[in-house]
């Protein structure tokens, strides 16, 4: 399969994901997760067919968003939550994907799981022949999301 099969057949996946996840039935839920969460560590985990953001620009965005809008949320490299946050970009599009992973007692289970508690994503349509839009759309995207995570936050942390 070329490359250009492989992007669209990757952009189609991205919009059927999107399409899947809008009902979100368990917002009360994602919310409460963020209760009592004090420390947290970034990773980031880049995968691009198209460079059109440096790994460490990208860090260091996600880190300055979330000391600008969570500043009780502290980074820290030990600790016991973490914030995925995952791009992809290609010639066609891209797709920025943030997660929140805790320890929690799955029901049923007599042992604690690492599990996705938070999660939010954008889809990308297009960009990728003018690069620095395209990055300054990933920027914004990102920033969309971790504002959606900070009002999350606030509402599990009054």
């Amino acid at each position: 399969m070329n490359r250009s099969r492989l992007s669209i057949l990757s952009i189609l996946v991205l919009v059927w994901a999107n399409l899947v996840s809008a009902q979100d039935v368990l917002r009360a839920d994602r919310i409460k997760s963020l209760h009592g969460l004090t420390a947290i560590k970034l990773v980031a985990r880049p995968r691009m067919d198209l460079e059109v953001i440096t790994m460490r620009e990208f860090f260091d965005h996600v880190s300055v968003l979330l000391h600008q809008k969570i500043p009780p949320l502290k980074e820290q490299e030990d600790a016991n939550a973490w914030l995925i946050v995952e791009y992809i970009t290609t010639v066609r599009g891209g797709l920025v994907a943030v997660s929140v992973y805790r320890w929690a007692m799955v029901s049923g289970a007599q042992a604690m799981s690492f599990v996705k508690v938070w999660d939010d994503h954008k889809l990308i349509l297009g960009g990728g022949g003018d690069i620095p839009a395209y990055k300054h759309m990933i920027k914004d995207i990102t920033e969309e999301i971790i504002t959606s995570l900070a009002a999350d936050y606030y509402r599990a942390n009054p």
